[in-house]
């Protein structure tokens, strides 16, 4: 049996790869006290160098590793406007007192890790990739929702399963409304599972 690895177009994730460069970069600005102050312009960098590569492949459709991504004209325009929003947000944020107590590299580089789940989940071309891409986005989020987006996310995929089932299999889960059937579901969800939590590590001790 022979194994034969997937085929990466390195072109086409280049953007991806400038983000988690970029994020990584930025996050370690936030240990070293001298680098700190740099965190905003290394911010503008990244995201200017993730638009470039972004334009330089306008025109150039082609799917990514093996189908699980593809960038076309439509996902880079949707991932140039995540990139604008966050250059904006950049600049109005240099002298927030907000961002100085948040600390300069982890709020830039929770900006950052919004824009790379943006820009995976305009480029997802299944299932898989789109859950990624939606965990990828939502970290940013539980962590300045305090874990509340959790019971968003959550609520998201029973409805994408109850879809699923309902055109597969026709029978399984049924959600009829999402603000209301999907959101309370995962509410549950959330308070059983902290039950269980709960009772596990008591078990345990």
């Amino acid at each position: 049996m022979n194994f034969h690895e997937p085929h990466i177009d390195y072109a086409g994730i280049s953007p991806i790869i400038a983000l988690t460069v970029g994020l990584v970069v930025v996050l370690m600005t936030a240990v070293f006290k001298p680098l700190r102050r740099t965190a905003p312009a290394l911010t503008l960098i990244t995201l200017a160098a993730a638009a470039g590569l972004l334009i330089w492949r306008w025109g150039d459709p082609a799917n990514l590793i093996t189908g699980a991504l593809r960038i076309d004209d439509l996902a880079i325009s949707i991932s140039l406007i995540a990139i604008l929003s966050a250059f904006t947000t950049v600049l109005l944020s240099v002298r927030e007192r907000a961002a100085d107590e948040a600390g300069h590299g982890e709020y830039y580089a929770l900006l950052i890790g919004s824009v790379l789940g943006m820009v995976l989940l305009a480029e997802a071309e299944n299932l898989v990739t789109f859950f990624v891409a939606l965990e990828t986005l939502s970290i940013p989020l539980y962590i300045l929702t305090l874990g509340l987006f959790h019971v968003v996310v959550n609520a998201l995929m029973l409805w994408i399963t109850a879809w699923i089932t309902e055109h597969t299999t026709h029978w399984g889960l049924a959600i009829d409304h999402f603000w209301w059937t999907a959101i309370w579901a995962s509410v549950v969800l959330s308070i059983v599972g902290w039950v269980l939590s709960l009772v596990v590590r008591t078990a345990r001790h």
